[in-house]
């Protein structure tokens, strides 16, 4: 949101160049949100496999191993690319 009031595009670079003062999250607190968001989709406007798909994501995140601020574009590559198959 920070990105988004001074006008910044969000995208991977700019949270990495922005990233001062931030709060560090982990891949754990950031699946446990987002499946919160999810969870009441599910049904309605996203059907289960696209939710399945998505806790396969986080899960291949966790496997990393990496903080998230280290995650960039090419590991996002390699898994959604293996999802994908």
């Amino acid at each position: 949101m920070e990105l988004e009031n001074n006008n910044i595009t969000v995208n991977s670079h700019n949270i990495k160049e922005n990233w001062n003062g931030l709060k560090v999250v982990t891949i754990e607190t950031v699946t446990k949100e987002y499946t919160q968001i999810l969870n009441p989709r599910v049904g309605n406007d996203l059907c289960f496999s696209q939710y399945n798909k998505y806790l396969a994501v986080f899960q291949r995140l966790n496997q990393l191993n990496k903080p998230v601020a280290d995650i960039n574009e090419n590991d996002i590559e390699v898994i959604t690319t293996e999802w994908s198959r």
